[in-house]
């Protein structure tokens, strides 16, 4: 019988990871085929695999990488119930259909969410290794760039969507700021020149950026009481109105105005129609009085008393872009990151019409009814 200090010790799939400068589970991975690592990543886990004369186990490999080939995390900072949700229900029937499952997970809405909770909800996820991550970026917290980047040297796969993050990752952006210079322009093209802005937030960043630059094309100077919007938010830090409500709420705004303006881009089709309604019950009316373009052309939009002019929001194209991002790095794609920005289109209805069209109607409309 050999002496213990003569039998060979055998090789372990820890060896390779210290030989190589890496993680077990990143060896496993790249040795099974699988993970988003660079070539110089996998050359030094193959050489050291080789020189040690290391063996992968079949059975361990399937146990330490299985979890990863099927599920894709969908992982929302904010859920909402407009196109956010939209966006999400559709990844999620494209990617079951794809053969994976694809669990949602969500921190809420809004500003009640704090940077601890997002971030815990981030560490559990990554903790439970998935195959990949779609990520809504939503008010992301800073801290969470290193968990992600952790996770993607571990083997994972991270797509990003709706706005940039500061991590390498493929990533599908929304232009809001191209959305809502379109909207202003539309009415500026009208004619319009006294024209607010509201948001159910508040009327900051890329929105307000691209509505300034339509107002400075045609050499308008903007006016800090027509952004509505900006008090939405209550003490204790929810959101006081949204949707419809969020455009009453900016109603009652806009009537209290010393001077009120002609027309008044909406960012959600909710509150578009919110507004509307509560501008009617005030005895204004829309094209009328205030001429109205919304944002995303939900249904409400197309289907409601009043058509509204709106801009898109191509729910259909950014989902189908994620997911052809995503499966393409999942078959082997290695390259560097990747980044497609999708832009809406102004739809034309019958909420906003040129400055003065609608008065020069109501005078023409007594004498018809004479003849």
């Amino acid at each position: 019988m050999p002496k213990s200090s003569e039998i060979k010790k055998r090789i372990t799939i820890t060896d390779v990871a210290e030989a190589a400068g890496v993680t077990k589970s990143t060896v496993s991975l790249a040795l099974a085929g699988k993970g988003n690592f660079s070539p110089k990543t996998r050359s030094a886990i193959k050489r050291a695999a080789r020189r040690l004369n290391y063996e992968p186990n079949p059975h361990a490999q399937r146990l330490s990488v299985g979890h990863f080939d099927k599920t894709i995390a969908l992982l929302a900072m904010a859920l909402d119930l407009s196109v956010g949700t939209r966006k999400l229900q559709l990844m999620q029937s494209l990617l079951v259909a794809a053969g994976f499952e694809a669990p949602l997970y969500a921190s809420g809405y809004g500003a009640h969410t704090t940077e601890h909770e997002k971030l815990a909800l981030i560490k559990s996820i990554c903790r439970g290794r998935p195959r990949a991550i779609v990520f809504r970026v939503h008010k992301v917290p800073s801290a969470a760039s290193p968990i992600f980047e952790a996770y993607q040297k571990e083997g994972g796969t991270v797509v990003c969507y709706d706005d940039p993050v500061d991590f390498a990752a493929d990533k599908v952006l929304f232009d809001r700021e191209e959305n809502t210079y379109q909207a202003a322009k539309h009415l500026l093209e009208l004619g319009h020149r006294d024209i607010a802005l509201a948001a159910s937030t508040g009327p900051r960043g890329p929105r307000l950026n691209g509505f300034l630059r339509a107002l400075a094309e045609f050499d308008v100077e903007p006016h800090d009481e027509w952004l509505l919007g900006k008090n939405i938010i209550d003490d204790a830090g929810f959101l006081s109105g949204i949707y419809e409500e969020g455009g009453a709420r900016q109603a009652m705004e806009f009537l209290k105005l010393r001077r009120r303006p002609t027309a008044i881009c909406l960012l959600d089709d909710y509150t578009a129609v919110g507004f509307a309604a509560e501008l009617e019950r005030s005895g204004l009316r829309v094209p009328e009085d205030v001429s109205v373009v919304g944002h995303d052309d939900l249904p409400i939009a197309r289907y409601g008393h009043l058509p509204l002019t709106t801009v898109t929001h191509p729910v259909e194209e950014i989902a189908h872009s994620v997911v052809d991002l995503l499966t393409s790095r999942l078959n082997g794609y290695d390259g560097p990151p990747r980044e497609i920005v999708i832009r809406g289109k102004l739809v034309v209805r019958q909420s906003a019409v040129p400055l003065g069209a609608a008065s020069k109607e109501k005078v023409k409309t007594p004498a018809l009814a004479g003849v």
